[in-house]
């Protein structure tokens, strides 16, 4: 398995990352939106990749006019594909490294439910503040 971040021109398979193909343009238009505001920058959007096929993905939020990550959005990972809580261990911990060289000691993450736009997640809704640690399990 593979992550690293988008092109600027990757952000259509970013968006299609580990989405049901009907919400894959309101996923598209909600990046775009904070790209726009400077909430999300393309360098800030991962992908998780094994055998040429997106996995997962994850990306980091920030209030606009920051310098540095706030939050974790749009972690998905396709629960279908075997092996996927080790792609989500790996792309969580991925994520956390490339956090702390961001400067970041904490990361937020919000869990909607029911699931709604943007992420239709289906489990019940809280935030989480994680700080990514030296070792390969994180505080929560």
């Amino acid at each position: 398995m593979r992550i690293r971040p988008i092109q600027p021109d990757e952000l259509p398979v970013f968006a299609g990352a580990a989405t049901h193909s009907e919400h894959v343009g309101a996923v598209h238009d909600y990046v775009s939106d904070l790209l726009i505001k400077g909430s999300m920058r393309t360098e800030w959007c991962h992908l998780a990749e094994s055998r040429g096929r997106e996995i997962g993905r994850a990306a980091f939020w920030t209030l606009p006019k920051m310098n540095h990550p706030l939050d974790l959005v749009l972690l998905d990972v396709l629960w279908e594909t075997e092996g996927a809580y080790e792609i989500g261990v790996n792309l969580l911990q991925e994520v956390f490294r490339i956090g702390r060289l961001l400067g970041v000691d904490e990361l937020g993450h919000v869990m909607d439910s029911p699931g709604q736009w943007p992420q239709w997640r289906h489990a019940g809704r809280s935030h989480r503040t994680a700080r990514p640690s030296t070792s390969s399990r994180a505080a929560s």
